[in-house]
């Protein structure tokens, strides 16, 4: 199933966006979004995120199970160690 094929709320990546700027304040503010394929891609005040159907299921169900390591990675300029 495509990402297209599912209705995600939009709070649900506003979420992802306030937990983010927790973690770095220079992530901005939500400008809007679109889905791809198998992602949103997400434009803020200050960058563009892209955000995985995966995490996008698991906010919305069970926010608790990402992990503070799982939401750096979606940093654009988190380093991969």
């Amino acid at each position: 199933m495509k990402i297209s094929d599912i209705q995600i709320p939009v709070f649900v990546i506003h979420e992802l966006i306030i937990r983010l700027q927790e973690i770095d304040p220079l992530v901005g503010e939500y400008k809007h979004h679109y889905f791809s394929a198998e992602e949103a891609v997400v434009e803020t005040s200050h960058l563009q995120l892209r955000f995985p159907m995966y995490l996008l299921r698991q906010q919305f169900q069970d926010p608790e199970l990402i992990s503070h390591d799982e939401l750096r990675q979606q940093l654009p300029f988190f380093l991969r160690a």
